[in-house]
């Protein structure tokens, strides 16, 4: 059972090249409102970078779970799709997290796949602060990090409202890939459902690499 509207995140797309693939991706147009608990996080975090410390992402956990109204063979030749999870960081570069297995489910795939991913602590200051999900029609091609030719829809996830060790489950709105025919003839845009954990900790903010390469 699919989470209540107000659940549905809309992502913030923007053009990106991702492993030299183009992706469009189209956000709402309407900027979002920091809410009084992000406000709150925000303030603790200049107080504690104030004190030399600073919030660190550890690890981060989670689980695709499943999409409706994806695309099918009719239009990329191929029912079956995979998920590739990334990780964005401070400086703006992607790693890879996770890719799920290819499942032939037509509008909706069922994946039910787990993933975990231990943050280095030598990343410091410039550690994940969002992840991207990623759905690809498999075609010919075995699920991988590059993906394939045929991008069904990305979503992007900012950490800065989330709140720390607590599990979100979220039905993302998906951005970029063509939307189904509806029966009426409107058209329903893909929507992946997945849960995240981040996981944080408080450290003491790392020294310059000038001043360590001096010591």
């Amino acid at each position: 059972m699919l989470p209540n509207p107000s659940d549905v995140e809309h992502g913030n797309g923007k053009r990106t090249e991702d492993h030299g693939q183009t992706m469009a991706s189209m956000s709402s147009s309407q900027a979002s409102v920091a809410s009084p608990d992000t406000m709150k996080r925000r303030f603790d975090r200049m107080n504690a970078a104030d004190s030399g410390m600073f919030s660190r992402t550890t690890k981060v956990c989670g689980k695709v779970i499943s999409a409706r109204h994806l695309r099918t063979g009719r239009w990329c030749g191929s029912s079956g799709s995979f998920v590739v999870v990334k990780g964005k960081r401070a400086e703006g570069h992607f790693v890879n997290i996770f890719f799920t297995q290819d499942i032939m489910g037509g509008e909706v795939p069922v994946w039910d796949d787990p993933f975990q991913f231990e943050c280095p602590s030598s990343w410091g200051l410039l550690g994940l602060v969002g992840l991207r999900f990623l759905v690809y029609a498999a075609g010919e091609t075995h699920p991988n990090f590059l993906g394939s030719e045929d991008c069904l829809g990305c979503h992007d996830v900012d950490f800065e409202e989330l709140r720390a060790n607590s599990t979100q489950a979220k039905v993302l709105e998906l951005f970029g890939g063509a939307s189904v025919s509806g029966a009426v003839g409107n058209r329903r845009r893909a929507r992946l459902r997945v849960e995240y954990t981040v996981f944080r900790k408080l450290e003491q903010v790392p020294p310059l690499l000038e001043d360590q390469l001096t010591r």
